[in-house]
């Protein structure tokens, strides 16, 4: 959680990092005449926006949720009316950065526009590793989740924040954040735990598993409850998709009705919710499952038509879906 509000900080030095808060006019380029990135969008990320990785990390100080600006040409706006000197821009250069578009005022403050609250985060995670390497921890930011302000020195920060929300964040934030990130450092692994974590992994990769059914797994293959269980929660498992992954392999293999393929998965573990997003989300033809399962007995055992319809129906087949399934195996 640290890092992310350490990020947010050196988002407030851009200028410095840059060269563009103290006006250097190399570090910055000039604002098209026709200026498109302030043409209004939707709140969807531009396709044609470099791809960037979003941090996975959390903001230790809460980002307000606040207006949202659907244009560079409207945060322009509404910082000029709250008080900033900003009728002229100039766009800074964000090689790597993923900002739709940011610029400096005249006033020395700089404005940056974002498709998404993970796109602010990353460029200011970015930013931060560029701050450390350049020793500039002077200044301070007000960060909203769709936008930043890095306010020059004569800019009223509280009038800024009155009127466009958002929130401060100054260069004590940061230090504090250094100290939190250190106390609450991820604990080294042990080697069974690593051990557990791989042997996980590779059964994640080779089929889908419940988590209780994963564990059990891990115990079987010699792991201790507290191992396994810690890798299984170790590990970022979208267990819903998982029990897609069973069921799947479950029609692959034989033949069920539907609630009898719920009832199957949660016997492996999965929760009941879990079980019906499994079963509701893969595609198959419950009158041919009804045959399947059909065949599957007489190839067991001798059957009269209405015991294998009594059948069918005891293993959770409609009247319609067992008939079908009769009538496909001769009855």
């Amino acid at each position: 959680m640290g890092g992310v509000v350490g990020g947010l900080i050196v988002v407030g030095l851009i200028g410095n990092a840059l060269g563009g808060a103290d006006g250097d006019e190399d570090a910055v380029g000039q604002l098209p005449s026709d200026s498109s990135a302030t043409e209004r969008r939707d709140s969807s990320p531009d396709p044609s926006t470099p791809s960037q990785e979003p941090t996975t990390e959390e903001p230790v100080i809460e980002v307000v949720a606040d207006d949202t600006y659907y244009s560079f040409a409207d945060l322009q706006r509404a910082y000029v009316v709250a008080g900033g000197d900003c009728e002229d821009t100039k766009e800074l250069p964000q090689p790597g950065l993923t900002a739709l578009y940011q610029a400096e005022c005249p006033d020395g403050s700089v404005l940056a526009l974002f498709a998404s609250e993970d796109d602010m985060l990353t460029q200011s995670a970015t930013l931060m590793e560029l701050a450390v390497q350049s020793d500039s921890f002077d200044g301070l930011l007000i960060a909203s989740d769709m936008w930043t302000i890095n306010p020059g020195d004569s800019v009223d920060v509280d009038e800024i924040v009155a009127v466009m929300g958002g929130v401060v964040i100054t260069e004590a934030d940061y230090a504090a954040t250094g100290e939190d990130e250190a106390t609450e450092a991820e604990p080294e692994l042990t080697t069974s735990q690593q051990n557990a974590i791989g042997t996980a992994r590779d059964y994640l990769d080779y089929t889908g598993f419940s988590r209780s059914g994963l564990i059990d797994q891990l115990e079987y293959e010699g792991y201790s409850t507290e191992d396994a269980t810690f890798a299984v929660d170790y590990l970022d498992v979208d267990w819903i998709e998982q029990a897609v992954i069973v069921a799947e392999n479950y029609i692959d293999y034989t033949g069920f009705s539907r609630s009898g393929l719920i009832d199957q998965l949660e016997y492996e573990g999965f929760s009941a919710d879990e079980a019906e997003y499994g079963v509701s989300n893969i595609t198959v033809d419950w009158n041919e499952q009804a045959a399947v399962v059909a065949q599957n007995y007489l190839d067991y055992s001798e059957f009269s038509r209405q015991e294998l319809l009594d059948q069918l129906l005891y293993e959770g087949f409609t009247q319609e879906q067992a008939e079908f399934g009769l009538e496909a195996v001769g009855y």
